[in-house]
């Protein structure tokens, strides 16, 4: 038996570089600028002076002229680190360096020229950003490093939402192969269904549910998240708690990649209080356990300077072997009905369909079932006729089947500059996951469950 669920998520924005967001209502939430104010040394405004924006990464260049008032502002752009380079004429050349922009930040870089020639450069290293010079906002960053360097339970970056300030809680699920999952995080004093979730300038959030996700990047494909608590832009109007905002990565003009490997076990896992005791059944104090993940990326250009493409991709295998017991038919009982009622339908169910294992705890007679005294009662009347009282007919025990959850997610992306001014990239995500359901007592009851997002 099979069942699946099928959403193709595919996330397509146009962004032009200068002069405005060209993308459906609600993404601009997720895009970043750099403004700033060219002076000169008395701090008089330099009109119609000629700003670049270099992006470091992919070598991409943006030009804009001050206004009158020598105010600048490069609108739309994607999270990374950028050069900043101003000149005029009567001026020396003044460049920032490293200027790193985050997810949906607004970044304020004024600058400062100084009398002399054109072909002199001035070159200033930007520093870290203490402070939001352009929006008051309580909110937190959560980057790639973060990601690969931190031990995060299930690779799910969602557990590192509560390092932000305003927030609580961080209750996610084990891993990001899930779909239409409730994140239990609260932020300033706000529900969790009032959570709100999107990737890549598209919401994610539940259309069923507020507050549940549909989609969780795997950290391969991530760049950045941005968590924010209060003060929203008008297109976040929806979010009255936190307002999760994941940038996926994208490539550049150098090939770079990575994989990984995460595995765990019950060998490498403690036992608690109640796991001391040696199973009488299959001989361990831990039910067999083995999780392995395997992840990967790869980016790169495919025309530098122009076209970059970048791919991630998350494993999942696992097993866990069941630790409760269950009651099951003994084979004494099963004869007896085979003998008694070989046409009930009791009798063919038993026999088509046995159970995984023979009881071999708390085993009990049909004396103890019906709470008759076998002492007294040597038989009891049922339904199938006389049977003895101290027939062994159900009894407990785990049953050896393993329960195994594989699982996989995949994503692409692709940017493209179309002209000076105008930029495309399109993201897409694919998850997949296949789980034991069903009766693992009787095999022949248990299917492999199957769920695409």
């Amino acid at each position: 038996m099979k069942t699946s669920r099928k959403s193709n998520l595919v996330r397509c924005a146009v962004l032009f570089l200068a002069g405005g967001l060209c993308a459906p209502s609600g993404w601009g939430q997720f895009s970043s600028s750099i403004e700033g104010t060219l002076t000169d040394s008395s701090s008089a405004a330099v009109p119609s002076a000629t700003i670049t924006l270099t992006n470091a990464g992919t070598n991409i260049k943006t030009i804009v002229q001050t206004n009158g008032a020598g105010y600048f502002l490069f609108p739309s752009l994607p999270a990374g680190v950028f050069h900043l380079n101003a000149s005029a004429s009567g001026f020396k050349t003044t460049e920032i360096s490293d200027l790193k922009l985050e997810t949906g930040a607004r970044r304020t870089a004024n600058m400062t020229l100084e009398v002399g020639a054109q072909t002199a450069v001035v070159t200033v290293k930007a520093e870290v950003a203490t402070v939001d010079l352009a929006e008051a906002r309580v909110a937190g960053l959560i980057e790639s490093k973060q990601l690969v360097d931190l031990p995060i339970p299930g690779r799910n970056f969602m557990a590192l939402a509560a390092l932000t300030p305003g927030v609580t809680g961080a209750l996610v699920a084990a891993d990001v192969f899930s779909a239409e999952t409730q994140v239990n995080i609260n932020a300033a004093g706000m529900r969790g269904e009032q959570n709100g979730f999107g990737v890549d300038g598209g919401t994610v959030t539940s259309m069923v549910r507020h507050g549940r996700t549909n989609l969780q990047p795997n950290p391969e494909s991530i760049e950045e998240v941005q968590v924010t608590v209060n003060n929203f832009s008008a297109e976040a109007g929806n979010d009255a708690g936190a307002s999760v905002k994941v940038s996926t990565r994208a490539g550049t003009n150098d090939w770079h990649g990575s994989a990984s490997w995460f595995h765990q076990d019950n060998v490498l896992s403690s036992r608690s209080i109640f796991q001391s005791t040696v199973n009488s059944g299959n001989g361990r104090s831990l039910p067999a356990f083995r999780r392995n993940e395997f992840a990967g990326s790869i980016g790169g250009p495919i025309i530098k300077n122009r076209t970059f493409i970048f791919f991630s991709t998350d494993i999942l295998r696992q097993g866990t072997a069941p630790s409760g017991t269950s009651v099951v038919e003994t084979p004494e009982f099963t004869s007896l009905l085979q003998q008694r009622v070989p046409n009930n339908k009791s009798a063919f169910l038993l026999k088509s369909y046995p159970a995984a294992f023979t009881p071999y705890l708390n085993r009990r007679t049909a004396g103890s079932v019906f709470g008759a005294n076998c002492a007294t009662t040597p038989s009891i009347n049922t339904a199938i006729g006389s049977i003895p009282c101290n027939l062994e007919i159900i009894g407990e025990g785990v049953t050896p089947v393993v329960s195994i959850r594989n699982a996989k997610q995949w994503s692409v992306r692709g940017d493209h500059l179309i002209s000076a001014r105008d930029r495309l990239y399109v993201s897409a995500f694919r998850t997949g996951e296949k789980f034991t359901n069903g009766n693992t007592t009787r095999p022949i009851m248990t299917y492999l469950q199957e769920n695409l997002n």
